[in-house]
């Protein structure tokens, strides 16, 4: 009875040693192949970076932003082009109605410009109730258009309080205060109209870049994208 507990004794130290042993060759083996595995995700996710930072540098000014996309990007500078044409074109009535101010014609001016007035201030009406189903009161959009209806309402006030009073040709009368008045607002309205179509130009060029560009910034967009993952 001795001798056999003596020998299963043994039998089980030895394989007690050996699970030991054979446990930390696993452990030790695991652990190298996680640290070589660290390795090569390190060099790849540094591979990754420098491939990154050359599709920026070859892509400058073609990634998109905060903006959005290209299609949102594009539609963004539709939209300030749209806003700035509408404002120019008020610009410009605003212009025509001192032009005949200038000329005596305040109180004969034509049926048709109030008219006019009244439906631009009818779709500047409208336009306002569809932004504002959109966007916040303190939207660009809305600040603009608000802005335009007050123009155009203080115009068409200005017109009505002129149909009773007598046009003054100022042309022959520099020294009138009135005509002087007439004088500094036309050259004002002139130099806001400048402004305007300079911006306009510049804005145009920007939404023809984008749209020469329809087959290209998508692909870049969906590239960058993949990149980044």
């Amino acid at each position: 009875r001795s001798k056999a507990i003596a020998v299963v004794d043994s039998v089980l130290e030895t394989f007690k040693t050996k699970i030991t042993v054979g446990s930390v060759d696993d452990r030790n083996s695991s652990i190298s192949f996680l640290e070589q595995q660290v390795g090569e995700y390190e060099r790849q996710l540094e591979e990754g970076v420098q491939i990154l930072a050359q599709f920026k540098r070859e892509n400058f000014g073609l990634l998109p932003g905060e903006g959005g996309g290209y299609f949102d990007r594009l539609q963004l500078e539709k939209e300030e082009l749209k806003s700035m044409e509408d404002e120019l074109q008020v610009a410009r009535g605003q212009r025509a109605a001192l032009e005949r101010q200038y000329r005596g014609e305040g109180n004969s001016a034509p049926r048709a410009d109030t008219v006019e007035l009244r439906d631009q201030i009818s779709e500047l009406d409208r336009r306002l109730s569809e932004l504002l189903l959109l966007y916040t009161e303190q939207h660009p959009d809305d600040i603009a258009v608000r802005s335009q209806l007050d123009q155009l309402k203080q115009r068409l006030a200005d017109e009505s309080a002129q149909s009773t009073d007598g046009g003054v040709d100022c042309r022959s009368l520099s020294d009138n205060a009135v005509c002087q008045d007439i004088q500094i607002r036309l050259n004002e309205i002139n130099v806001a109209i400048s402004a305007l179509e300079s911006q306009i130009g510049a804005k145009r060029a920007d939404v023809d870049r984008l749209e020469t560009m329809v087959d290209k910034i998508p692909d870049v967009e969906a590239k960058y994208i993949d990149l980044q993952r």
